[in-house]
């Protein structure tokens, strides 16, 4: 998307051809049925963070009432993006709309169509009709890119945004270059993309500014001016968001820092993984399929110079931090993927009439993919937050407490699935029942809580994962103590407190 061209370069207005508009259309359909279709199917937690450090302290702003986890308790943590989701929770609760938890992953999937229309424009630009076709079922169906599309997750959201930064500005060196058409505007708005994943995601800075610095070289002066023009916005309100609601502002970056490497509370907590861990973890997740989509975005790099050297550094400097989480790295698979994308393309240059056979292996990988590596897991979750479901719908459930058996506890929703006014409490052993306690009704346990209280009636049971609820009562009483859950909370992880 860099080829060199020598025109002058000039002014245009960015118009869309009448042959694009069939597959950006029909690969945005695809891409939302499929965000959504999952969000729906599968309701399960990808990672605890998905709702412990965005969905609670949402719910704490919308509602009054959240599981705080340690690090907002330290304060490392901003509360720009919960701030998002928190009015997304309270419109649709004034709104009377069910389920907040769906509400807020099917806005998510909406603000992820971009990075599947910026596939599809891309694919028109390098090779026409055919390039959007094969470039938009990629972003539209890919596994990783779909279950990131609704995910509250700041490795999602962030890196979703940091991808559509790095493609839309590649579209616009693209135009300057090879068409000889300057857009201003394209630049600007792939800075705002870009300046949004840093906001969200800070760890991502250094990606960020690795494009910056590419494309501004390639691009020029003018160029990276816009770029910074559309960035600073986003990095602005994150500086405000901290300074209003912590104690200084970029205190979630600085303080983050801190915590996690002058006190090494990420090592000391998490552990260290070694160096190739991305490389072992995705060629499990995929599978064979990782070859050809490296054999791929290897023979596509001499068109996507700037998105493949994007990824590769993401993945690079990730790889030197001790504490990994596969998700850290996911930025660079979307750019892997459009890299990959364009191989195939240069490909089916040579045999135009295996196209149409193409297409169709590349959506069936899509769904292979996701079936062996990421169904099973979803399956084993989405029961899990099930139960919660089901607890919230109990016409009669005044109180609901968990035995905290893992690893039930941090893949349910917290408040986040439970009707307002509903509190929770964390048992971590069944010696704690108190017969005398009523302030909760109903009581998240394994099958074999039964045995040990005869008494408590079995509502619904996920043998799966072997957890079930129970009603102990049909009544509560006392004071509801919604804080309990944090307090257990600030029990366990009081060698991470904030020293000062």
């Amino acid at each position: 998307m860099d080829a060199p061209t020598q025109r002058p370069a000039k002014r245009s207005r960015i118009t869309i051809p009448a042959g694009l508009l069939a597959p950006l259309l029909t690969c945005l359909a695809l891409a939302l049925v499929a965000r959504i279709g999952i969000a729906i199917g599968f309701p399960g937690v990808w990672r605890a963070d998905e709702v412990f450090q965005y969905m609670e302290p949402a719910s704490k702003l919308a509602f009054g009432h959240a599981i705080l986890a340690w690090e907002w308790q330290a304060g490392i943590r901003s509360w720009m993006v919960p701030g998002f989701i928190a009015g997304v929770l309270r419109l649709a609760h004034d709104l009377g709309l069910p389920g907040g938890f769906t509400v807020i992953r099917s806005v998510l999937s909406l603000l992820s169509l971009p990075l599947v229309g910026l596939f599809v424009w891309a694919g028109w630009r390098m090779d026409g009709r055919r390039g959007a076709w094969v470039f938009g079922i990629a972003g539209a169906l890919w596994p990783d890119i779909v279950n990131a599309g609704f995910r509250t997750l700041g490795e999602f959201m962030g890196g979703n945004s940091l991808a559509c930064g790095v493609v839309l500005g590649g579209i616009a060196l693209s135009r300057a270059r090879k068409a000889g058409r300057y857009t201003p505007l394209l630049f600007v708005v792939a800075g705002l993309f870009l300046g949004f994943a840093a906001a969200i995601r800070f760890q991502f800075a250094p990606a960020v500014a690795f494009a910056l610095l590419v494309m501004g070289w390639k691009a020029g002066p003018k160029a990276l001016a816009c770029m910074l023009c559309g960035l600073l916005p986003p990095v602005a309100l994150l500086g405000v968001v901290d300074g209003l609601t912590l104690s200084y502002p970029f205190q979630s970056i600085f303080h983050n820092y801190y915590v996690n490497i002058h006190q090494n509370v990420a090592q000391k907590f998490f552990g260290r993984q070694v160096f190739f861990y991305y490389l072992y973890a995705y060629a499990l997740r995929w599978g064979a399929p990782i070859i050809a989509v490296g054999l791929l975005a290897f023979y596509g790099a001499k068109r996507t110079r700037i998105e493949i050297s994007t990824a590769l550094f993401v993945v690079f400097y990730h790889s030197l931090i001790g504490h990994k989480e596969i998700s850290f790295v996911y930025p660079a698979i979307p750019l892997l993927v459009f890299a990959a994308s364009s191989g195939l393309c240069l490909i089916l240059d040579r045999f135009p009439r295996y196209t149409r056979p193409c297409l169709v292996v590349e959506a069936l990988t899509c769904i292979l993919i996701f079936c062996s590596s990421f169904a099973p897991f979803l399956a084993r979750s989405s029961s899990i937050v099930r139960v919660e479901q089901i607890a919230s719908r109990q016409k009669d459930l005044c109180g609901l407490a968990f035995i905290d058996v893992p690893p039930f506890w941090f893949l349910t929703g917290g408040y986040s699935l439970l009707r307002p006014g509903i509190p929770i409490y964390r048992l971590t052993d069944p010696a704690q029942i108190d017969p005398a306690d009523q302030r909760y009704s109903h009581i998240m346990a394994n099958e074999y809580f039964h045995y040990l209280y005869p008494a408590a009636r079995q509502i619904v049971c996920k043998r799966g994962v072997n957890l079930c609820l129970y009603r102990v009562r049909s009544s509560c009483a006392g004071v509801p103590d919604f804080e309990q859950v944090t307090r257990s909370l600030e029990e366990n992880h009081a060698m991470f407190a904030d020293p000062q």
